[in-house]
C-alpha cells in the first residue's frame, strides 16, 4: 500500500524537496491500490496512510499539480471507508484491531482477542477530518462513540486508564497502567482532540487535567540523581515499576503544547512547586525532557533504548548500567522512535531555547554516525563509514535499526521504519528550521516577519505520526460518489446516513 512512501510525503514537502513529492502525488493518483486482499491495522492504516495523505493534501501547492492533489482526499476518504467494519462489527462500539480491506472482514489481531486503548481512542483526528472534507458524518460519528464508552469508565480509574479494550463489551480490562506502548496516545489526543475542536469541550479538557494530576502523583517518580521520571503502575496492587518506555517521551512535549494553550494540569492545594504535583506544567516538561535525553547522553551510541529501566530497579536479565539507568539485552536495541525528537521540537517552539537545538542536533549525530547504511552493506554490518576507511561510502537514505544501543558500533536490523522518514527525521529538522512561537529564555527571537513559524502552534496541529493537520479552512470538498459509497453494503450500513 505504498506506506513508507505515503508516511514520507509531508515531510518531502516541508523540507522543500518538491520534486520528490510531485512523484509521490503522481503515484498515489495513478499507483495506490487500496483493494488489495490485505488486512491492515486500523490505527497504523489512519496514523500512517489517512494521516500522511490528509497532512499531504494541506501542504500542497497549486504548483504541485491541481490535477494530482484531488487524489489525496480521494484516497483517503476511500481508506476510511474500508476501515468502517472495523467499528460496524463491534457490538460495543469499540473498534476490532484489524479489517481486510477488500472483504470487510474484521478481527482482533492473532496474538489477543482485546483492543488497545491507544489504538482505539487515537483515530479522532484524522476520522474527524474525513468527516468534514467528505460531508459524511459516519466517521466522526464512530470515532465520537469510543470516547462515550469510554465515559463511564473513566472516573473508576481516576483519569488513568488499563490499557485493554474488550471490542465486545466496551470494558477495560488488566491491572497495568503505562504512558508506554498500548495506552500512550489516548492521552495525547485527549488534549489534541480539544484543541481540534476550538478548545470548546470542557469533557475532553477535564480528562486530560484528570489524567495529568494523576501522572503528577502517581507515576512521576525521581531518581536519587534527581532526574524526573514516569513510571508503570500495577493497580491490583498500588506499586509503581520505575521501567519507562521510550514511547512514554512524548509526554514533555504534550506537556508543552498544553502549556502554550493555557492548560494547567497542576494539583488543587499542591504548594511545592519544586515537585511534580506542583510544578507548573512547563517545568514539569523541561524535567522529564531532561530524563528522556540522558537515555541518549548516557549510552555509549549516543541513542536511546527501546525501555529503560531507572536506578531504582535492576533488572536480573544482563542489565547494562547507564548512569541513572539500566537496559536489558532485550529492550538494548533502537527503532530510531520519535518521541524524544518531537518533545524536544515542541519545547522549542514555546520556550524558544537554543539547548533543545543542541540536543536534537547531538541525536541527529548519533543516528548519522552509528545507523546509516554503508552502500552495498547489509546487515548485521554497518556503523557508517565511521573508521571503515577509504573506499566506504554510504546511501544518501538509507538507516536501519540497532541491535545494541549499548555497544557501538552496533549491528545494524534490515529493517528502517516509516515512522523514521515521517517523524524522527522530521522532528530533528523542524527543531532546527522553525522558529519558536513563544519564548522563555532570554536572547530568544519570536516568529516574525523576519522568520517565519513554519507551524504555528495555533493554526497546526500535529497527529501521533507527525502529520501536521490543519485546524482551520477545513471546508467540505465535492468528492467521487465512488469514495464514499461502501465496497461492502452489508458490512457498511452506517454509510447511509
Amino acid at each position: 500500500m505504498g506506506l513508507t512512501l505515503v508516511d514520507g510525503l509531508s515531510t518531502l514537502k516541508m523540507m522543500g524537496l518538491d520534486s520528490r513529492f510531485r512523484e509521490g502525488l503522481a503515484w498515489v493518483a495513478s499507483g495506490l491500490s487500496l483493494d488489495n486482499g490485505r488486512t491492515v491495522n486500523v490505527f497504523e492504516a489512519t496514523i500512517r496512510l489517512i494521516g500522511g495523505l490528509l497532512s499531504a493534501h494541506a501542504l500542497a501547492t497549486p504548483a504541485d499539480g491541481a490535477e494530482l492533489t484531488p487524489a489525496l482526499l480521494e484516497r483517503a476518504v476511500e481508506l476510511g471507508a474500508r476501515l468502517l467494519p472495523a467499528f460496524e462489527a463491534s457490538p460495543s462500539g469499540i473498534p476490532f484491531m484489524d479489517v481486510n480491506v477488500s472483504s470487510g472482514q474484521a478481527s482482533t489481531s492473532a496474538w489477543t482477542h482485546m483492543s488497545y486503548l491507544s489504538e482505539a481512542a487515537t483515530l479522532t483526528l484524522e476520522w474527524t477530518l474525513l468527516s468534514r472534507y467528505s460531508g459524511n458524518p459516519v466517521f466522526e460519528k464512530h470515532t465520537d462513540k469510543v470516547y462515550e464508552v469510554l465515559a463511564s469508565q473513566t472516573a473508576k480509574y481516576g483519569g488513568l486508564l488499563p490499557y485493554e479494550l474488550d471490542p465486545a463489551t466496551g470494558e477495560l480490562q488488566g491491572d497495568r497502567v503505562t504512558l508506554g506502548g498500548r495506552a500512550d496516545s489516548y492521552y495525547e489526543y485527549l488534549l489534541k482532540r480539544w484543541i481540534q475542536r476550538g478548545k470548546k469541550d470542557k469533557t475532553l479538557l477535564q480528562w486530560y487535567i484528570e489524567a495529568m494530576r494523576s501522572v503528577r502523583s502517581r507515576l512521576v517518580q525521581r531518581t536519587v540523581g534527581n532526574l524526573w521520571f514516569v513510571s508503570e503502575l500495577d493497580l491490583t496492587q498500588n506499586r509503581t515499576w520505575p521501567k519507562m518506555d521510550h514511547l512514554a517521551c512524548f509526554l514533555p512535549g504534550v506537556l508543552a503544547l498544553g502549556h502554550y494553550h493555557g492548560v494547567d494540569t497542576r494539583v488543587p492545594g499542591a504548594t511545592q512547586r519544586d515537585h511534580p504535583p506542583g510544578m507548573s506544567d512547563l517545568r514539569l516538561a523541561r524535567e522529564l525532557a531532561r530524563s528522556c535525553y540522558e537515555g541518549y547522553r548516557n549510552t555509549p551510541s549516543g541513542l536511546a533504548p527501546e525501555v529503560w529501566h531507572w536506578v531504582a530497579h535492576m533488572p536480573d536479565d544482563n542489565p547494562r548500567g547507564m548512569g541513572e539507568f539500566s537496559i536489558t539485552s532485550l529492550d538494548a536495541h533502537s527503532l530510531l522512535r520519535p518521541e524524544t525528537a518531537e518533545s524536544l521540537y515542541l519545547l522549542y517552539k514555546v520556550t524558544g531555547d537554543p539547548a533543545y537545538q543542541d540536543q536534537a542536533w547531538a541525536i541527529f549525530r548519533a543516528v548519522q554516525r552509528w545507523a546509516r547504511v554503508r552502500a552495498g552493506a547489509h546487515p548485521p554490518h554497518g556503523g557508517g563509514c565511521e573508521g571503515a576507511g577509504e573506499g566506504c561510502h554510504e546511501h544518501p537514505a538509507n538507516y536501519a535499526s540497532l541491535d545494541n544501543v549499548a555497544a557501538a558500533p552496533s549491528s545494524q536490523r534490515d529493517s528502517q521504519e516509516s515512522f523514521f522518514l515521517s517523524e524522527t527525521l522530521k522532528y530533528l529538522w523542524l527543531v532546527q528550521a522553525d522558529a519558536p512561537d513563544a519564548c522563555a529564555v532570554a536572547n530568544c527571537t519570536r516568529a516574525g516577519p523576519g522568520r517565519p513559524s513554519l507551524f504555528p502552534l495555533d493554526t497546526w496541529v500535529f497527529n501521533t505520526e507527525a502529520h501536521p493537520l490543519p485546524l482551520a479552512g477545513v471546508r467540505r470538498v465535492n468528492l467521487p460518489q465512488r469514495v464514499l459509497k461502501p465496497y461492502s453494503p452489508e458490512a457498511i450500513t452506517a454509510m447511509n446516513v
